[in-house]
């Protein structure tokens, strides 16, 4: 008995391959889409995170009439959550006040977002930038001057 080639049940190396290659084609472009929501999901946090800073100090210096009181941690810690200072990357940022003006210095910004956050916050008026993105691929350490 001869067995011809449409009763041989089975899957070829071929059609294993072609499988295998679209599975690596979907994880591939899972894995980016993660990595570009993770980065977004960071940038829109500290965006809202920088802003609720400011509208806490402005809240606190309108009572006491300084930002040095607003940029202390008691005075921005009494009214903001619990690690209110770490960022969505892990890095911890400063608060330096004065009589009219609070700086904060936003370490650690990972280069992917860097150019955005930047962007975002200084499109508030009330924000002045005073040190830039790098050029490089490693995390930059961004400053912004905040005066009402």
């Amino acid at each position: 008995m001869k067995r011809t080639i449409k009763s041989i049940a089975g899957v070829t190396l071929l059609e294993i391959m072609l499988v295998l290659a679209i599975a690596a084609m979907v994880i591939t472009m899972s894995v980016k889409y993660y990595a570009v929501a993770n980065n977004s999901a960071h940038l829109n946090d500290a965006v809202e995170q920088i802003q609720s800073i400011a509208a806490a100090a402005d809240g606190i210096a309108s009572q006491t009439g300084s930002y040095t009181s607003a940029s202390s941690s008691t005075g921005l810690g009494s009214v903001l959550p619990t690690g209110w200072q770490i960022l969505p990357w892990g890095a911890k940022l400063s608060v330096t006040g004065g009589a009219t003006s609070m700086t904060i210095a936003v370490p650690a910004v990972p280069y992917a977002i860097c150019s955005t956050f930047n962007s975002r916050i200084i499109s508030n008026p009330h924000f002045t930038q005073t040190v830039a993105c790098g050029t490089s691929g490693s995390a930059a350490s961004l400053s912004f001057v905040y005066s009402p």
